[in-house]
């Protein structure tokens, strides 16, 4: 619509047109800027509440073992750091869409002040105010639609750094399944050594007066299976 627009606007008339235009492709390049640079920090944000969850999730998942290694304050301030970095990028977004928007709606002001000064002095000159008019109307319809598009441009941004993260996802496991069908097997023949465990203690941390074990020692051979057995806590 926006280019139908501007094409009959410059059959119209051409010299009124033309200005318009030009002022009008300034603005389409703010945008594109913008558009880039809205992208990189929205893939931050992103990236920042992934691993905010992420953190999350072990922690339950692990919460034995985070309370008897006592690491609840590190992993809350893990927790806590990777949200301040989702605020700051948060509150840097914000500032962007915002003076983009405002930017924008003022831009789009300042045209049309700029196309009623410009058309009266044409229509001064001897130019057709109908045709000016005409074309005046045109190119407000066209930089009407351009801005609501712009105004939607966070969503499309947070849609096209979603949408890349999941490709890359598809990718990466297209590419592993790939190269492992190329290695099926390991070549253990150039593994060489033996593991050996001498005399070794432990005990939590958070309850250092319990020994889990004591004076353990354990030899693995070359091409052995040896498998770790007990319940959680144990010290597997």
């Amino acid at each position: 619509t926006f280019v139908i627009a501007v094409v009959f606007a410059l059959i119209i008339t051409f010299k009124f047109s033309v200005i318009l235009v030009a002022l009008m492709s300034f603005l389409i390049i703010s945008s594109t800027i913008s558009f880039n640079v809205l992208s990189k920090v929205i893939s931050n944000i992103q990236s920042a509440g992934v691993e905010a969850g992420t953190i999350i999730n072990e922690v339950i998942a692990g919460i034995r073992t985070v309370k008897a290694f006592c690491g609840e304050r590190r992993a809350v301030q893990k927790y806590r750091d990777c949200l301040e970095q989702r605020k700051k990028f948060g509150v840097r977004e914000g500032l962007i869409s915002g003076l983009e928007i405002g930017f924008t709606s003022f831009y789009f002001n300042a045209i049309y002040a700029f196309g009623i000064y410009y058309g009266f002095h044409l229509f001064e000159s001897g130019s057709s105010g109908a045709q000016l008019l005409q074309a005046l109307l045109l190119l407000l319809l066209g930089a009407e639609i351009l801005g609501d598009k712009i105004e939607i441009m966070s969503e499309v941004h947070a849609a096209r750094v979603a949408a890349r993260k999941v490709f890359t996802i598809i990718d990466d496991s297209r590419r592993a399944s790939d190269d492992a069908k190329h290695h099926n097997e390991i070549e253990t023949s150039s593994i060489q050594g033996d593991l050996s465990f001498q005399n070794i203690s432990f005990a939590y941390p958070s309850r250092k007066d319990i020994p889990i074990f004591q004076n353990l020692s354990l030899d693995v051979k070359k091409g052995q299976m040896v498998a770790l057995v007990g319940h959680s806590g144990s010290g597997k």
